[in-house]
C-alpha cells in the first residue's frame, strides 16, 4: 500500500481529479476559493492529474506557486477517476475530507453545508440533486437497477447523488486500507459507514461547465462494477438454476414414465430424452455453482480486505483502529 501522509492538524483537505480541465481551472478556483477561506480553518486542496494532455499541469504548477496550499498529483497516465481518487485520499492530512470535480456542476459554496452536516456525527455526507437529470426512461431504470443492486449486495449508496462527498478522517484511514484495482469508492463509503451517512440537496447547475453526463454504456459498466466489488451472489446463481432443471427433469421423467406405461417406448421417447438431458444440466450447473463457492472464498482472500472494521473504543484511552488489522 501507498504511503500515507501523516496526520498534520489540517482542518479540510478538498480532492479534485482532473483529466484536460486546463479551461475549467481558473473559474474552479475563483469560486473554490473564497468558500475555503470563509472556513475559517486550515485547508489543502489536492488536484489530482489523471494523465491530462492539455496545459492542465502546466496550470496546477502555477496554482501551487502562487498558493502552495494549492497542491497536485500527476498520473505517468489515466488509470481513472476512481484511482484519482484513491491518491488524493492517500495524500489528504484534512480532519474533513472533500471530494468533488472540476466540471462546477455542484458549486463549491455547497460545501459548507455539507459539513456542518458531517458534523452532526456522520461519517459520510452526500451531496444530493436538488432535481431529477434524467429522462423518465432512464429514471425508471435507474430505480431498477438500484433494487437490484440492493438485492445482491445488501445496500446501496443513496439515490440522485451529485459530484460532492464529504468524509470524516477515520473513514478516509479505513478506506485507505482497501487496495482492490477495480473499485467503487461511493459504494465503499456507504458500506463502511453502515447508516451513518447522510445527504444534502446540493443544485446542480447547467452552465457551460455543468451536469456532465454519464452514458447508458457507462451507467450499465458502474452497475456491474458495484455488484462484483460489494457481493459474490451471482457466482451462486448457478445453484438456483440448477434447482429450477433439476424441478424439470423430474416432471419430464413423471410424465414419460406415464407415457410409458400407457404407449410404450415410442410415446415416452422424447420426454426421456429431455429429462436425462435436464438432469445432466442439472448436473452441469451445480458444478459451477460448487465452482462458484470456491473462487468468491478465494476473491475474498485475494482483496485482503480487513477482517473488521472498528467503529469507536471505549477504555484504555486509545485511538480507534482504523480497521481489523490492528492499524491506525
Amino acid at each position: 500500500m501507498a504511503e500515507q501522509v501523516p496526520q498534520d492538524g489540517t482542518g479540510v483537505s478538498v480532492i479534485i481529479p482532473v483529466c484536460n480541465e486546463a479551461t475549467r481551472l481558473e473559474p474552479l478556483r475563483e469560486a473554490l476559493a473564497p468558500v475555503l477561506e470563509s472556513l475559517g480553518e486550515t485547508f489543502e486542496v489536492i488536484f489530482v492529474d489523471d494523465g491530462s494532455t492539455d496545459a492542465t499541469w502546466e496550470t496546477l504548477r502555477r496554482f501551487h506557486e502562487e498558493d502552495p496550499r494549492m497542491q497536485a498529483i500527476r498520473f505517468a497516465r489515466s488509470f481513472g477517476q476512481q484511482h484519482a481518487y484513491t491518491a488524493g485520499l492517500r495524500r489528504a492530512s484534512g480532519h474533513v475530507v472533500v471530494i468533488t470535480d472540476a466540471s462546477l456542476e455542484v458549486h463549491p459554496s455547497n460545501i459548507s453545508a455539507a459539513i456542518d452536516k458531517l458534523r452532526e456525527g456522520y461519517d459520510v455526507v452526500f451531496g444530493q440533486r436538488d432535481r431529477p437529470r434524467d429522462s423518465l426512461f432512464l429514471r425508471l431504470a435507474s430505480g431498477a437497477a438500484r433494487m437490484l443492486v440492493k438485492r445482491l449486495t445488501g445496500f446501496a449508496p443513496p439515490d440522485r447523488t451529485a459530484n460532492l462527498l464529504v468524509l470524516n478522517e477515520r473513514l478516509v484511514r479505513t478506506a485507505n486500507h482497501y487496495n482492490e484495482h477495480a473499485r467503487d469508492l461511493k459504494g465503499l463509503f456507504t458500506w463502511l459507514a453502515h447508516g451513518r451517512h447522510a445527504s444534502v440537496p446540493v443544485v446542480c447547475e447547467d452552465g457551460p461547465h455543468g451536469l456532465d453526463r454519464y452514458s447508458v454504456r457507462k451507467r450499465v459498466h458502474n452497475v456491474l462494477q458495484f455488484v462484483v466489488a460489494f457481493s459474490v451472489r451471482p457466482l451462486y446463481l448457478s445453484f438456483a438454476a440448477a434447482a429450477v432443471v433439476f424441478g424439470a427433469a423430474l416432471l419430464l421423467a413423471v410424465a414419460a414414465a406415464v407415457l410409458f406405461a400407457r404407449d410404450g417406448w415410442a410415446g415416452a421417447e422424447l420426454l426421456v430424452y429431455g429429462a436425462v438431458l435436464s438432469f445432466v444440466g442439472a448436473l452441469q450447473l451445480a458444478a459451477i455453482g460448487v465452482l462458484g463457492e470456491y473462487i468468491g472464498r478465494i476473491y475474498g482472500e485475494v482483496r485482503k480486505h480487513p477482517p473488521y472494521v472498528i467503529a469507536d473504543v471505549l477504555g484504555h484511552g486509545a485511538r480507534p483502529p482504523a480497521a481489523g488489522n490492528g492499524e491506525s
